[in-house]
């Protein structure tokens, strides 16, 4: 409650003057609004906390951090492909009819290819294989012949010879060849899925990081960049350049880290399981751990040789984008290069200077299909450049190709061609008849593969997009209790009926060609 400023009386609340004095009573100043700066104010802050949200991570990122993220950030899509490509390889099958057949200019020969062709159907997968295979000459049928595999089973099939469908267990073939007992899971080839070899690889990645740090990584802006791999591409730039030159420390403490995960790592087990046939986890055991034992003794005197040959990484970047990865040494300043452009990309290996591999990719979408080069190059000795165009990358013949035409320019003296130019390959892939895909290899100007015998040499592939082979249909033969010597007697006898068999119908069909 108020007083009276001239009395001292209490006044109520919303009196203008005092009851007991009657003097006037002042109002209070009202105070200004707050709500429209209290409003400007926490747009200003959430304005600073988005702007900083994108810039600050770019303005405080620590240089060892953004130098990893970047290169991470570069290998995200090889990762994603490794995981596609081991997934497909896991379920991979093989469903297609394949016809070969030829047609060459040389007036002589072209006879004998009329309705001459070389046949195999093929149904495989990991664990299946059944492939009917068949040559035709001139129009008949002069040798055909069946093969199957069902996990530790192979069979085969002669027509020609005694056409009989003979089985053979190769498990018990192997015991009694080497003496050694396998189990039929041996067979049975372990598979890791397409995310768990991702999951491998970035595991082993994430470890060779931790050698990058604070300490060993340093950062330059507006730094003068000049491509070395693609100079005819592109010019130079003004850029940011990390550069990282680990420590003996770093290293060692790395490959320590490496050698833990080593023992450690089921994966690992497994992979090694796929390449060397180990599965036995006593001998995995062993083998394992002498590994990472070898790699711990040896890791100080692997990270001093490291700090010791003045080992740089250098990244580049204009912009956001990466343009030059480079690894250099005292000895090889141009170790490796990457080099990156608008649809162009290159990697170089040198050896003390001297380069030994040399891969270009220039590639350009034009409406909905690919064109561009792609060069390799082998110690300069030699190379191929691969021109494409009217590529279709959304789809795949049954032999995985994409649609579109591709030439083969093959120089160098690497490859015995003192000149080049009279070798002139190409390949067109297109949709052939029904249900398949042409595959039709021209060499024109053969000079240099057959000394001028054809003018061209036509090669067509026919492949359907589903198969049609069948595992022979009469009663198997096992033969797997045979001796070696009835083995090699069995497999003597059905070559010479063969061979018999193709000295009597060839001569008539030539002569009759």
């Amino acid at each position: 409650m108020k007083l009276c400023p001239s009395c001292g009386e209490r006044l109520s609340a919303g009196v203008e003057s005092c009851p007991n004095c009657g003097a006037a009573v002042k109002k209070p100043p009202q105070k200004r609004g707050r709500g429209p700066v209290l409003a400007l104010a926490a747009a200003v802050l959430a304005l600073a906390v988005f702007a900083g949200a994108k810039l600050l991570p770019g303005l405080l990122t620590p240089p060892d951090r953004a130098f990893v993220a970047c290169h991470q950030a570069l290998l995200l899509p090889v990762l994603a492909r490794l995981e596609e490509g081991m997934d497909a390889w896991n379920n991979a099958q093989l469903s297609t009819d394949l016809t070969i057949t030829a047609d060459v200019g040389n007036l002589e020969v072209q006879p004998f290819l009329k309705g001459s062709a070389l046949s195999l159907r093929v149904e495989a997968d990991r664990r299946h294989i059944v492939l009917n295979g068949g040559l035709d000459l001139v129009g008949s049928r002069i040798l055909s012949w069946d093969f199957t595999y069902d996990r530790q089973t192979v069979g085969f099939r002669l027509p020609q010879a005694d056409n009989v469908y003979y089985t053979l267990d190769v498990l018990d073939l192997f015991s009694r060849m080497s003496g050694m007992e396998l189990a039929p899971e041996q067979l049975e080839p372990p598979e890791l899925s397409g995310e768990e070899w991702r999951a491998l690889a970035q595991t082993y990645l994430d470890l060779v990081y931790t050698v990058v740090n604070k300490d060993n990584v340093t950062v330059e802006k507006r730094q003068p960049v000049t491509p070395r791999c693609l100079m005819s591409r592109d010019g130079s730039f003004q850029g940011t350049v990390y550069t990282f030159t680990p420590r003996a420390g770093d290293v060692e403490a790395m490959l320590r880290k490496l050698a833990d995960c080593m023992e450690q790592d089921e994966a690992l087990r497994t992979l090694i399981t796929i390449r060397t046939g180990i599965s036995d986890p006593a001998e995995l055991d062993e083998e394992i751990g002498q590994a990472a034992q070898t790699l711990r003794e040896r890791a100080a005197g692997m990270g001093q040789d490291v700090e010791d040959s003045g080992f740089t990484w250098t990244l580049a970047l204009e912009g956001k984008k990466i343009r030059q990865i480079s690894i250099s040494t005292r000895e090889d300043p141009d170790a490796l290069l990457y080099e990156s452009a608008d649809h162009t990309a290159a990697v170089s290996l040198s050896d003390g200077g001297e380069e030994v591999f040399f891969v270009s990719v220039y590639s350009t979408r034009v409406k909905d299909t690919l064109s561009g080069t792609i060069e390799f190059r082998v110690k300069e000795d030699a190379g191929l450049a691969v021109p494409f165009y009217g590529v279709d990358d959304k789809k795949r013949s049954a032999l995985g190709l994409h649609p579109g035409n591709y030439e083969f320019h093959p120089y160098g003296t690497g490859w015995g061609l003192d000149k080049p130019e009279l070798l002139d390959l190409t390949l067109e892939v297109t949709a052939g008849a029904a249900d398949s895909m042409d595959h039709i290899l021209s060499i024109q100007g053969d000079k240099a593969l057959f000394g001028g015998l054809f003018d061209r040499v036509d090669i067509t592939v026919n492949a359907t997009q589903t198969g049609s082979a069948a595992a022979p249909d009469s009663p198997p033969t096992d033969i797997s209790g045979y001796t070696i010597e009835e083995l090699d007697a069995l497999f003597e006898r059905l070559a010479d009926a063969v061979q018999r068999e193709l000295y009597v119908s060839l001569p008539l069909l030539l002569n009759h060609g």
